[in-house]
């Protein structure tokens, strides 16, 4: 007998049916926009890393008789940063079994039913290994009879990365599925899959010209994630600019402004959109331009008059896309520094990079920008400090005030502080002790800047290469490879160190072990020693790992 359940009090996520009937039009356009201007999205603090206890809690809650309590327990799951614990995150199999066979439960009551089977897929999508281990399990469901189980399976597996991508001949077949919102889904899965997903190119140019809008919509943004591959349709993604439905127009564009010198051809026809009745599609058409170098920037003054628009996020994509024309921008940069006084913090934040992007020939506006290194949003601050950091020394005239930033309570903007130190080399090592003190820090990102920074300051910062060495058993590979970098770098004072890199040539990340034989094959005699060791690597699976251990070798004479 199946589970009626009690819906009263709950919160419970949207069917994806409904979901896309009642509300995609009017969303994707909105997230499109969101997408385009949010540079600083980036900015957010990162997820929370649960406890034991708390995992085993929500583990537990699966075996409650009310299908609505896993419901909640699935969407407590995923707000958690899982592959970030310092230990592998360990549900029982039988526990993840539940959860890989809910995407199929079945309820008299459809608003359960589908709750359920749709917060069973979004928890399995941020599982990482845990869930992917049940890729092959999820995939069979691609042919499942309800809709809301193709499009949950293809959901799931477009966030399981390399081992969700092994699939993509299944998922490809769900482009010609008979639900629009299933064909929409396999669109955008494959789009998001690199190279393996590219390969599919043709059969989504297909959707271009189906039957329902938000399908075309999702074909044009998955060809403009897609390369190479993509962009040998932009002449057929151009028709779209003037599609009657305005968040078409607007992934039109955006998809042309991915696809370099094929995309860059068709800025004159991107640039009418800048006046379209739409605010999205303007910053869409905004976003695009800026992204296509000559061809883009001789628009800049009709992108200039958008730093006006009523839209905030309008003003945000203007500036952006004037921070990356180079000359033909910064002649526009008084126009840009006004913005740093917006009543939209997103826009000031916009401006400010803008401004940190067109480097030295605008870094008179240093002073400006400085300013925002006190405000009280994370995400100005973050920027002005990533700013200063790119206008050379007119910005690290500014460092002193940069380095207070390094204590701040939000880690994204300690980050973006020492990767702004970082940039300004030798010229501000003297602020390294304060640098090397966030090698220790909770947030793994915060960490990896750090050995980022001081790796840049190269052998001006030498005498930390103890404390560097320490994240070498970091949980975190991207910390562990760039603290191999930062002690490649750092001459002898690095070298005495070579008996603790090569230890890292057998690391599980092939990046790891990438950067610790480049970084033992610039140490001269020191790293010689573990010539035998490097040799190993030459039959490394990896491609990257054997060139680079080749390279070593080659140093070693």
């Amino acid at each position: 007998m199946t589970h009626q359940g009690d819906t009263k009090g709950r919160k419970l996520r949207p069917t994806p049916q409904t979901f896309i009937k009642r509300w995609l039009s009017q969303l994707l356009a909105a997230l499109l926009a969101l997408l385009l201007i949010a540079n600083w999205s980036h900015a957010q603090e990162s997820p929370p890393v649960p406890e034991p206890w708390q995992i085993k809690g929500i583990v537990a809650a699966l075996n409650d008789s009310d299908p609505l309590i896993w419901v909640e327990a699935f969407n407590k799951l995923s707000k958690y940063k899982l592959d970030e614990l310092e230990q592998p995150l360990e549900i029982p199999k039988d526990k993840v079994e539940k959860i890989v066979g809910l995407l199929a439960y079945e309820n008299e009551n459809e608003s359960i039913q589908s709750r359920v089977r749709y917060s069973a897929a979004y928890a399995l999508g941020k599982m990482g290994a845990a869930g992917s281990k049940f890729a092959p399990d999820i995939v069979k469901l691609l042919s499942h009879s309800d809709s809301d189980v193709r499009y949950s399976a293809a959901e799931v597996l477009g966030k399981m990365g390399a081992v969700g991508s092994k699939f993509a001949p299944d998922i490809v077949k769900l482009l010609s599925d008979s639900k629009s919102y299933v064909r929409y889904s396999a669109a955008e899965v494959l789009g998001k899959m690199g190279a393996v997903g590219s390969k599919f190119a043709p059969d989504i140019v297909k959707l271009l010209s189906d039957s329902k809008s938000y399908v075309r919509y999702s074909a044009a943004y998955a060809l403009g994630k897609m390369g190479a591959a993509g962009s040998k349709f932009a002449p057929d993604i151009v028709k779209l600019l003037n599609h009657s439905k305005s968040y078409v127009r607007s992934s039109a564009a955006y998809a042309l402004g991915e696809m370099g010198a094929a995309g860059s051809k068709f800025a004159p026809d991107i640039v009418k959109l800048l006046s379209d009745s739409k605010s999205y599609v303007r910053s869409s058409a905004a976003y695009a331009l800026g992204n296509m170098g000559a061809a883009g920037s001789k628009f800049a003054p009709d992108i200039v008059k958008l730093l006006s628009d009523s839209k905030s996020y309008v003003r945000s994509s203007a500036a952006y896309a004037l921070g990356n024309m180079g000359a033909a921008g910064s002649k526009f940069a008084p126009d840009i520094v006004k913005l740093l006084s917006d009543s939209d913090l997103d826009v000031r934040s916009s401006a400010a990079e803008a401004l940190g992007n067109m480097g030295a020939a605008d870094s008179k506006f240093a002073p400006d920008i400085v300013k925002l290194l006190s405000h009280s949003d994370l995400r100005v601050r973050s920027s002005a400090a990533e700013a200063l950091g790119n206008m050379g020394a007119a910005g690290s005239k500014f460092a002193p005030d940069m380095v207070k930033l390094l204590s701040d309570s939000h880690g994204y903007v300690r980050r973006s502080a020492a990767e702004a130190l970082g940039k300004m080399g030798a010229a501000d090592s003297k602020f390294a002790p304060d640098i090397v003190k966030l090698l220790s820090d909770s947030d793994l990102d915060v960490r990896r800047s750090a050995a980022e920074a001081l790796g840049k300051m190269g052998a001006a910062d030498s005498k930390f290469a103890p404390d560097i060495v320490k994240l070498f058993t970091d949980s975190d590979s991207n910390v562990r490879f760039h603290a191999a970098i930062a002690l490649g770098k750092m001459g002898a004072a690095g070298s005495k160190f070579a008996p603790d890199i090569v230890k890292l040539l057998s690391d599980s990340d092939w990046r790891v072990r990438f950067h610790a034989a480049y970084a033992l094959g610039n140490m001269g005699a020191a790293g010689s020693k573990f010539a035998p060791d490097i040799v190993k690597l030459l039959s490394d699976s990896k491609s990257y790992v054997r060139s680079s251990a080749a390279y070593a070798l080659g140093n070693m004479g």
